[in-house]
């Protein structure tokens, strides 16, 4: 594709340290058949296990690929931030250099849908899970069985992040700022999600098209359970001072169940006063209290994992209190 030649999609990848996969990403990528100008944005994080040298070579056999410059590490988040500034496209794809996508169609599906829904402003689908054995048709997936075709902001609020990142498009254009508290942020796909669901709704094909890679390499499936909850806490906190404290009624129950969830952990390590902390933090989230009991009410504060959480922790509290 000639430089001046706007792209009708960016497919931006964020890689870093994805030796052993990138090159599963970028196939992919190159496999897709589409009828629209394709500029492909990696963004290496300054890998420092030969990723960059993988995506260098790709670049240098296939012109539609652009290897971002990186000085110096930025980050997670930030790295989200450039690749995304830097896309061309009315359509930006998104995918991390551990995931892949499956067939040829599937960027074209996507623009189809968006083309002909502008009220959406982003288009998803369901992916398979590789634990490290490969996949199949049997394999497990993301997302249940399909349940209806549009979801919007409030969908985002209570069900959490139910949004496969490997499975984006976005219109472009729709954050040319992106808020300070972002860059911050160690959640940063449901933060992403949020900001977009701003402006149009969510639009789920019954489709599965890429795989998901679980693996001890990945954010969080290596075993650093307390820093996900911690890194979760900050990113309904952070969400919820940007929405202006509006949708606190539909985040309270995730926040109460994210501190509550850290009690017995930090309990089981000796850490009494973090452990407490949170306790008193997650009790101040739940609904009004009657003879230490929470109130019976059509609240998600009340819904069966936060209560679950909720007696793990008392008895954890007890224990500390001894």
């Amino acid at each position: 594709m000639p430089a001046d030649t706007a792209p009708k999609v960016s497919v931006c990848v964020v890689t870093y340290n994805h030796a052993g996969y990138i090159a599963q990403a970028l196939d992919g990528i190159l496999a897709q058949t589409v009828a629209f100008p394709l500029e492909i944005l990696v963004a290496d994080d300054c890998s420092t296990d030969g990723t960059r040298a993988i995506v260098e070579g790709y670049a240098a056999r296939f012109p539609q690929i652009r290897v971002l410059p990186r000085p110096h590490n930025l980050g997670a988040a930030a790295n989200v931030i450039d690749v995304l500034r830097a896309a061309r496209g009315e359509y930006v794809a998104y995918l991390e250099g551990d995931d892949y996508w499956l067939g040829t169609t599937k960027l074209q599906k996507q623009v189809d849908f968006l083309d002909a829904h502008p009220d959406h402003v982003t288009c998803f689908h369901n992916a398979l899970i590789d634990s490290g054995a490969g996949v199949d048709e049997s394999s497990p997936r993301l997302l249940p069985p399909w349940e209806r075709q549009s979801w919007g902001l409030t969908d985002l609020l209570t069900r959490g992040n139910f949004v496969p990142s490997c499975s984006l498009m976005y219109r472009n254009h729709l954050l040319p700022k992106f808020p300070d508290w972002y860059a911050r942020q160690r959640v940063g796909d449901w933060t992403l999600h949020v900001l977009h669901a701003q402006h149009g709704l969510f639009g789920q094909l019954d489709e599965t098209m890429a795989v998901a890679r679980h693996h001890a390499g990945g954010t969080w499936t290596g075993g650093q359970q307390q820093a996900k909850l911690l890194a979760q806490i900050e990113a309904y906190e952070a969400v919820d001072a940007h929405l202006g404290h509006a949708y606190h009624h539909l985040l309270r129950g995730h926040l109460a169940s994210l501190h509550l969830a850290l009690v017995e952990p930090l309990a089981a390590r000796g850490d009494r006063r973090a452990a407490l902390s949170h306790y008193a933090a997650g009790l101040r989230l739940l609904p009004s209290w009657r003879h230490g009991r929470p109130l019976v009410a059509a609240s998600l504060a009340l819904s069966p994992p936060v209560l679950g959480a909720f007696r793990k922790a008392k008895e954890a509290a007890r224990s500390l209190r001894g």
